[in-house]
């Protein structure tokens, strides 16, 4: 998802109405919007006793998808990653595979730097945001290579975020993938995800408003919204 452009929760086209996380102002190409907040920011509350490691590095980068694969790039990110891990005195070091890039050839690429490979699993397994979150919090630092959720996730659970790294080339280019990583682009649109390894405080801000998290609803108004919402779409059928 394109920063600026956040995720659609719900989209009832016959009707114009979204569901978005947060209010922007790519709104207005909807008669209809309900914020209603990120789905991390629905997540059973659990007590954050800071990283386990409290050194430890988390890398998120980009990823190829089924329209999407990536067909060149893991080893120089790789080599990227051990490099920053070592100018940090970072340790231990982990990087957040998608299932479509979990290769043998991918892990075999971090392992042989001495980086633990890991997946949260699939977008639509129950458990996949509990686990995004359960990685997080483990580590001190996060590092992704370009602007998407698991960096504003990182900034809210207050965690100090690192932007840099080659972007993998996927086949055919992903225009979207190449924005989000351009990291002039990002620098100027969000100057505060470069300063949040300095600034949790900033970067906690920003993750707030980017993740909707003063729309988020109580749980009798949510049920409301989301099948008032489904219903919607059955009688505009």
């Amino acid at each position: 998802t394109l920063p600026g452009y956040h995720p659609v929760v719900g989209m009832d086209y016959a009707v114009d109405t979204a569901l978005l996380w947060a209010p922007k102002d790519t709104q207005v190409e909807y008669q209809h919007v309900q914020v209603v907040g990120a789905p991390y920011l629905y997540l059973p509350a659990q007590v954050d006793s800071g990283p386990v490691y409290t050194r430890g590095l988390l890398a998120t980068p980009s990823h190829g998808i089924a329209q999407h694969p990536v067909r060149d790039g893991w080893g120089a990110y790789a080599e990227w990653l051990r490099h920053l891990a070592d100018d940090r005195g970072a340790s231990p070091v982990c990087v957040c595979l998608h299932p479509h890039d979990a290769t043998e050839d991918v892990v075999e690429a971090f392992e042989a730097r001495g980086i633990c490979p890991m997946s949260c699993g699939s977008t639509l397994e129950p458990a996949y945001l509990h686990r995004m979150r359960s990685f997080i919090r483990q580590h001190a630092f996060v590092t992704t290579n370009r602007v998407g959720t698991p960096a504003f996730y990182a900034l809210y659970e207050r965690r100090r975020l690192i932007m840099g790294g080659p972007l993998m080339g996927t086949e055919p280019p992903d225009r979207g993938e190449e924005l989000s990583g351009d990291l002039d682009w990002t620098r100027a649109r969000y100057p505060a995800l470069f300063a949040s390894e300095d600034s949790v405080d900033a970067g906690h801000s920003l993750a707030r408003a980017e993740l909707g998290a003063d729309y988020v609803k109580a749980k009798d108004e949510l049920r409301s919204i989301l099948f008032g919402w489904y219903y919607g779409r059955q009688e505009a059928a």
